[in-house]
């Protein structure tokens, strides 16, 4: 099984501001549907994304969305 692969980097000792302030953390968000599969969105080019930037403006209009048309799905049998 494959993971996300998201990018954790530990902070160097100087760069804390707190105790706790262990780590750098990916600016990516992953939507996930009740499978258990990667969804992504696509852009106004007709691109196709599996990953949300929470950096880039674009992608963070469309997370919610794309998160609405993942909670109106059937759910899953189980």
């Amino acid at each position: 099984m494959n993971d996300f692969k998201f990018v954790v980097v530990e902070k160097k000792l100087e760069d804390r501001t707190v105790p706790d302030d262990l780590f750098i953390h990916s600016t990516w968000y992953v939507l996930v549907d009740q499978k258990g599969q990667v969804r992504g969105w696509t852009d106004r080019e007709g691109r196709l994304h599996a990953y949300f930037d929470s950096a880039d403006a674009d992608a963070r209009a469309e997370i919610l969305p794309a998160i609405k048309q993942l909670l109106n799905e059937p759910q899953p049998a189980s």
